[in-house]
């Protein structure tokens, strides 16, 4: 059987049948978001193993106080029900003649037509770009037969996060009989929430009033309909809806305030036409598509995943409000309850500061403000400075890796996890990616600000947590890499080597480190005694020490499986400690510092001449959440992967780098690319490539000159200039 899910490199995804056992897949890719507002792409209509998921950015709760915070499921407002005579409509209720879903990456619309005998049904849905609380829907219904039509639809908040109810019963309201708000109270970290629905009807192009009847249930109110239609009449039924938050950036913090906003808002709003509003999110939509589009020729697949790529990129943050930060799954779906790794600064925000420099700002920025919590975290374990939460949520929750994960495969208990506590090298990556943001833009500001007390904070951290030897040697004892696999690891190559530049980082802006504690001695000895593992006769570096004399494991069975971590079926974490067997890149990333796993290997390759296996390495990364099997996105989308094409496409196969106070050019694409053109911002300018296997054009769209290395030559390119 075919792959249900098609990609077109003209922008088009379209899902070709439905797959009511496994829907997930499609649910999280085709998730429609702002950056502030997300809706996972389930149907208007109910289907047993749906997911429905609506989030706002930075909206965290804990449902009872042995759990940690979670980005915490909205109550539905997607959900219309439609009955033909008393029959619901769905793709169960009659032969389906044909259907298709598509989304189309350009303006964020989906689209879903169904034809049935008698009757065919189209379902349209944005969420807006132009006004960040709206997201609108549209459905049109054409009868073959004369019919009477029932409707239901409204808001329902009997959503969970797989059971757990983070929201408190609410009020519920109608006004004029067709709009409906609900107010609903977060159990624990008592954020407001204002949904609010406005639903209108047009038959044959001419609006119909409708006397609505009104349901109010347990945490619900719906509108309830019916109307006689003639054969061949086109019912559009227009349901438009506003969310608001007192954790919105724009807000006060209170509830009245998110109630007052969203009635102010929707009274504006909800008078304008579907189109009216779509017309101005397609609007912004094209915008950043300008910045950010990588066209590909040559390879339609690889344009098409690409772009798919950078759909989700752009749809994960909208750089508004520094408070937020990017989750595992962006926000796409409840895995690791949407909190913050280290995917963030080490793999996604390499894209930003390329193309949106303003949205990494914002990225870092929410490190800054969670600094207060590291500096907890870092008193806590006897330390002075920073010490950075393996997971974070809001920025005061701290460190929200929870304590217990599935199923340990010997002990029949649950696995304890540990990366809270001993997975640290988030600290480092957190100053390497503010001096790497600072290569890319130049941004003095934000470095006078936050970036050097950043650098200096964690850097203190690290001096007063090296323990020393007899011999006056430091060492990173006990902690885990990014190798999860291994557990209870000393001097882990990859942490110990970015916690040497984390040292050197803050030595080298020891004047601009604005800190009353900063002990420039205690930050020496330790960049001075830090133990950094060395290559062997090989030429190779030890992951960590022994890691050489662990034994080897047949992995054939686990890289053939649908889904990510069946290695736990057959072995728990005491044992998989004693295999030469890593879960993502550690070591590796010593050489690239900039992507995950696949990607990782892709970079490294192209960088070292390896062209062919960079290529493989690339298709493998690009088809971990858009190959075949239908279990890989279950809980949502992987961020990181989504950075490492972006990177593996423009970094690595154009390799580009910056270098020395140039911005690095050295290209060699994939046998099957023709050219691959994109825009960068370097330094406060744009630049835009055009790159063939033979030529490399560069045009400067900035007002000032730039510092490039061609191929190793170095060049001066002026701004409107180009080569």
């Amino acid at each position: 059987m075919k792959d249900h899910i098609v990609y077109d490199e003209n922008f088009l995804v379209q899902e070709t049948r439905f797959e009511f056992d496994n829907p997930s897949k499609t649910e999280s890719l085709f998730t429609q978001s702002n950056g502030y507002l997300s809706l996972r792409c389930s149907t208007e209509e109910a289907y047993c193993s749906q997911k429905r998921d609506m989030f706002v950015n930075g909206v965290f709760d804990k449902a009872m106080d042995d759990e940690v915070s979670e980005i915490a499921n909205l109550p539905d407002i997607i959900n219309l029900e439609l009955y033909k005579n008393g029959r619901k409509v769905s793709l169960l209720s009659d032969e389906v003649l044909s259907y298709e879903r598509n989304l189309n990456l350009k303006d964020g619309m989906l689209t879903r037509r169904i034809v049935q005998k008698n009757q065919s049904v189209t379902y349209e849905r944005f969420v807006s770009m132009k006004e960040r609380h709206l997201t609108a829907q549209r459905v049109t219904f054409i009868s073959g037969e004369d019919c009477r039509l029932s409707i239901i639809t409204g808001i329902d908040g009997q959503q969970t996060n797989m059971g757990s109810q983070h929201f408190h019963e609410g009020v519920m309201r109608f006004f004029n009989l067709n709009e409906l708000e609900m107010t609903s109270r977060t159990v624990s970290s008592d954020v407001s929430a204002v949904m609010a629905s406005r639903v209108t009807l047009m038959l044959d192009g001419n609006e119909v009033e409708m006397k609505w009847a009104v349901d109010i249930k347990r945490r619900a109110i719906y509108l309830r309909g019916s109307l006689e239609l003639k054969k061949g009449e086109k019912l559009t039924i227009c349901k438009l809806s506003c969310v608001h938050t007192s954790r919105d950036a724009e807000g006060d913090g209170s509830s009245d305030d998110a109630l007052r906003r969203s009635r102010e808002e929707r009274a504006v709003l909800f008078l304008h036409s579907f189109d009216d509003l779509m017309a101005g999110s397609a609007a912004v939509w094209k915008r950043l598509w300008e910045i950010c589009d990588v066209k590909i020729t040559g390879n339609a697949r690889d344009q098409a995943l690409v772009r798919f790529a950078l759909y989700h990129l752009l749809i994960m943050t909208d750089g508004k409000d520094d408070r937020l930060g990017i989750g595992a799954k962006g926000l796409s779906g409840e895995g690791y309850k949407g909190h913050s790794f280290w995917d963030t600064e080490i793999f996604l925000l390499p894209f930003y500061q390329f193309t949106q420099p303003e949205k990494a700002r914002a990225l870092l920025s929410y490190r800054w403000n969670c600094l207060d919590s590291a500096r907890k975290k870092a008193a806590q374990h006897g330390c002075s400075g920073a010490m950075f939460p393996w997971e974070s949520a809001w920025i005061d929750d701290g460190e929200t890796t929870p304590l217990w994960g599935g199923a340990d495969i010997v002990t029949g208990t649950a696995m304890k996890i540990l990366t809270g506590e001993l997975e640290l090298h988030v600290t480092a990556d957190i100053a390497y990616a503010v001096q790497a943001y600072y290569e890319a833009t130049g941004d003095d500001a934000f470095m006078d600000e936050k970036g050097y007390r950043l650098i200096g904070e964690t850097a203190m951290f690290w001096a007063s947590f090296i323990q020393w030897d007899e011999k006056g040697s430091g060492h990173i004892r006990n902690v885990i890499g990014p190798d999860e696999y291994k557990e209870h690891v000393d001097d882990n190559a990859y942490t110990n080597y970015m916690v040497h530049h984390n040292l050197l980082l803050a030595l080298k802006y020891k004047d601009r480190i604005r800190m009353n504690d900063f002990d420039e001695a205690l930050v020496r000895k330790a960049a001075e005694g830090l133990y950094l593992p060395q290559t062997d006769e090989n030429g190779i570096i030890e992951q960590f020490k022994g890691y050489h004399e662990l034994m080897d494991l047949d992995l054939s069975k686990y890289k053939n499986a649908d889904v990510v971590g069946t290695i736990y079926e057959d072995y728990n974490m005491d044992q998989l400690r004693m295999y030469k067997v890593s879960k993502q890149a550690d070591t590796v990333l010593l050489f690239i510092l900039l992507s995950l796993s696949r990607g990782t290997h892709c970079l490294l390759a192209a960088r070292t001449g390896r062209h062919e296996e960079a290529y493989r390495f690339f298709e493998k990364g690009c088809l971990t959440d858009f190959g075949s099997s239908l279990k890989s996105s279950e809980e949502g989308i992987h961020s990181a992967c989504m950075g490492s094409i972006w990177q593996d496409a423009v970094l690595g196969f154009c390799n580009i780098e910056v270098t020395d106070g140039a911005l690095s050019v050295n290209p060699h694409l994939p046998s099957s690319w023709d050219s691959i053109a994109f825009r960068l911002f370097y330094q406060g300018q744009r630049l835009h490539f055009n790159v063939t296997k033979e030529k490399i054009g560069i045009v400067n769209e900035g007002s000032k000159a730039v510092r490039l290395r061609i191929r190793g030559e170095k060049k001066i390119l002026e701004g409107g200039c180009g080569i």
